[in-house]
């Protein structure tokens, strides 16, 4: 597999980056037999990553900080990561891809985290975040 490196926004002065090791899924056009995925409301697609070691940071920014991306269908430029329950401040890089930095405390112990899209009142499916 080839890693895809992207920009894909800027978050308190400091550039998200997001390194994936596959494409993100392309979207599917609709047409009149089909419906049309956008009036469903966001969906949670992929993690980048989806997994981490105790303490240990990942997608590493320039501060030191972690960053999560999300590889999503049918996301707005108003739709936040929500993470354990805490709303993260997400980045917008199109209806198919969203990034936020993850507090430390997020992942400093062993467990398994919900992960979820919202925009306005509609949620999307959960995926999980495991740390190890």
């Amino acid at each position: 597999m080839r890693m895809h490196v992207a920009i894909v926004g800027l978050l308190g002065g400091y550039l998200i980056f997001c390194g994936c090791t596959q494409k993100l899924p392309p979207q599917q056009e609709s047409n009149s037999t089909q419906t049309d995925v956008r009036s469903i409301g966001p969906t949670l697609v992929k993690l980048y990553p989806d997994e981490t070691i105790a303490g240990q940071a990942f997608n590493r920014q320039a501060n030191g900080s972690s960053a999560l991306a999300a590889a999503t269908l049918n996301a707005k430029n108003n739709t936040a990561i929500i993470f354990d329950g805490q709303r993260l401040e997400t980045v917008f890089g199109g209806e198919s891809l969203l990034t936020a930095v993850v507090p430390p405390a997020l992942y400093a112990k062993p467990g398994k985290h919900e992960v979820f899209l919202q925009t306005d009142s509609r949620k999307s499916n959960v995926l999980f975040f495991k740390v190890r």
